[in-house]
């Protein structure tokens, strides 16, 4: 269990030594025999797998969150990439932690060099739940709003983008409810037929609605007004 439960916070699929490493096991070959015959897990080419990404899931949300913060602490200390154990020492954290969303800003200007523009977006976000200074906290979150928005020809995750609304909804309001309004969506590049654009408003209107009663927010656009 201690082995399916490590590579279940890995990921989808890792050697048998490295899930073992992870996991603190000694013998990682028999723990890999027992793993794969709970059916969980099939092993090929040197790998340990799960049969199905639900699988994992399921295994990665059974344990408590101490389990897994230990596990992700565990994965960060054998991660193949500076990325890798990053995203894992993220996991393994409660609450704010600025030394990390430094890093996480850093890793940001990484990836907009690169022009990979959801990593900036993710990175940002996540850095801006985790620091503790308002100030940082909205400036991180605005601009992974804009990389979010204008980074990309595609629209954003719209559950990520609903979550990152929720956020920014508060911290507009700070500034004065009768100097900003929010508009979640402006013009969605979702086609007007078939509802997309009412949908995108039912969806991120109500999460922005846990700001003061008095804040306004904005619906308009030519297939949801």
């Amino acid at each position: 269990r201690r082995l399916i439960e490590a590579l279940a916070v890995d990921g989808q699929a890792a050697d048998p030594g490295h899930a073992a490493r992870i996991a603190g096991i000694d013998s990682p070959l028999e723990a890999a025999d027992a793993a794969v015959a709970t059916g969980l897990l099939t092993f090929a080419d040197g790998a340990l797998r799960f049969d199905h990404p639900l699988s994992r899931a399921a295994v990665y949300h059974g344990p408590g969150f101490a389990t897994r913060a230990r596990l992700h602490a565990r994965a960060a200390e054998h991660a193949a990439s500076a990325a890798a154990a990053l995203r894992h020492r993220v996991a393994a954290t409660v609450g704010t932690d600025d030394a990390l969303a430094d890093e996480l800003e850093r890793a940001a200007a990484d990836a907009r060099a690169r022009g990979s523009w959801p990593a900036v977006s993710t990175a940002l976000q996540t850095a801006g739940r985790m620091s503790s200074r308002p100030e940082d906290r909205e400036r991180r979150l605005l601009e992974a709003t804009e990389a979010a928005l204008y980074g990309s020809d595609r629209p954003p995750p719209f559950a990520a983008y609903r979550d990152l609304v929720g956020d920014l909804a508060p911290l507009c309001a700070r500034d004065g409810t009768d100097r900003v309004v929010l508009e979640p969506v402006n013009e969605p590049p979702q086609a007007c037929r078939g509802g997309a654009g009412h949908r995108g408003h039912d969806g991120l209107l109500p999460a922005a609605r846990p700001a003061p009663p008095a804040f306004t927010l904005v619906a308009i656009c030519s297939c949801a007004s």
